[in-house]
């Protein structure tokens, strides 16, 4: 659905951009045909719109698909900065873990969005290491209008296994604090709980390029380089 949905975006401003590019066409060929004729008789009679507009067509509907799905360099605000793992195990879990985080989504004037039953809808029918299979996946923001992600709760391809993410927001400080509280209260409830290995662009490895050591994981030895910073 997503991706029939950036499709179409970029099918949409493709057309957009080959009635923009005919009409400015048209409107060069019409000044020039009356520049030709000396006065202001000449005339649109004889514009090839269908031909040009086509033409157009096959180079724009292209490139606005092109466009809409390059990757687009993400804020500060969103980098990651620290990320855990927890097990839940039981339904106790899972409503333990809600519970931490709204309390500090209450107590912070957060808006904690739970969409985790979106996704199990979603997710149905796909295989277990599918990111698309999630039981949680809930996101605390600054905003209710879902502006400035601060933390993120997603076990997408590694079912039963959370990833608590924790994210620079757009006032640091506060982030920082939040963070730090949030993080005492879940490793009081999940001593046990592991930590992730943020890349140097501020995102996860993958689930199977990761290795647990004691209660933190690290990169297997033989995918370090594909999480190496790109040179410029």
């Amino acid at each position: 659905m997503m991706f029939a949905s950036i499709i179409g975006a970029g099918l949409g401003l493709g057309v957009l951009a080959a009635a923009a590019g005919t009409v400015a066409i048209w409107l060069v060929w019409l000044l020039a045909r009356r520049w030709r004729s000396n006065g202001p008789q000449g005339s649109a009679n004889g514009f090839p719109v269908i031909r040009i507009a086509l033409a157009l067509l096959l180079i724009t509907l292209p490139a606005g698909c092109a466009w809409v799905m390059k990757p687009q360099p993400q804020p500060a605000s969103l980098r990651l900065v620290q990320a855990v793992e927890i097990e839940l195990a039981t339904p106790a879990d899972r409503a333990d873990l809600i519970a931490i985080l709204r309390d500090h989504a209450a107590r912070n004037g957060l808006h904690l969005d739970d969409v985790s039953q979106n996704w199990v809808e979603l997710g149905r029918g796909e295989i277990a290491t599918s990111p698309a299979k999630k039981s949680i996946y809930i996101g605390v923001w600054r905003t209710t209008s879902d502006r400035d992600f601060l933390v993120g709760v997603d076990d997408g391809g590694h079912l039963s296994r959370a990833w608590i993410t924790f994210h620079q927001g757009e006032f640091p400080s506060q982030a920082a604090n939040l963070r730090r509280e949030l993080l005492a209260d879940i490793r009081r409830r999940w001593p046990e709980a592991r930590d992730l290995p943020v890349t140097a662009s501020g995102g996860l490895p993958l689930d199977r390029d990761l290795v647990l050591r004691g209660r933190a994981y690290t990169i297997r030895p033989g995918r370090v380089s594909a999480y190496a910073p790109t040179p410029r």
